[in-house]
C-alpha cells in the first residue's frame, strides 16, 4: 500500500461522452467524474514518427485509492497533461488500491 503522502497530485478524472452529429457520425467531448489525489510514476518512453511529424508517447503508473467506477477508456488530467488509462490493476486484490497504467501523448 502506498503512503498517503506519496499521493500529492491532484487529477480530475474524466469520462468520455459521445453525441450525435446528426450525419451518422458522433461528437466526443470530456465530462469530469471525479477529482482526487494520486502518485504519478513514469514508466517508459517511445518516440514515433506520423505524419511527418515527431511526436512521443510515455507510459505512467498512476496510483490512487480504489474506486469502482474508473474503466480503460476514461482519461485522468493534471493541468494541461492528459493521461489515457490503459489498464487497471488491484495489486493485493483487498479494494484498498488501484494501479492505473496510462499514456501521456507529448507532442514538440
Amino acid at each position: 500500500m502506498k503512503r498517503i503522502g506519496m499521493m500529492r497530485h491532484r487529477l480530475t478524472l474524466e469520462a468520455p461522452v459521445r453525441t450525435p452529429d446528426g450525419a451518422g457520425g458522433a461528437t466526443l467531448a470530456w465530462s469530469p467524474v471525479a477529482s482526487l489525489w494520486a502518485e504519478i510514476e513514469p514508466a517508459g518512453h517511445q518516440e514515433r514518427f506520423r505524419n511527418e511529424k515527431t511526436g512521443a508517447m510515455v507510459s505512467h503508473r498512476i496510483s490512487m485509492r480504489f474506486r469502482t467506477d474508473m474503466v480503460p477508456g476514461m482519461r485522468l488530467v493534471k493541468g494541461s497533461r492528459v493521461f489515457e488509462v490503459v489498464s487497471l490493476l488491484d495489486p493485493e486484490e483487498r479494494g484498498r488500491q488501484l494501479l492505473c497504467f496510462a499514456t501521456e501523448q507529448l507532442t514538440p
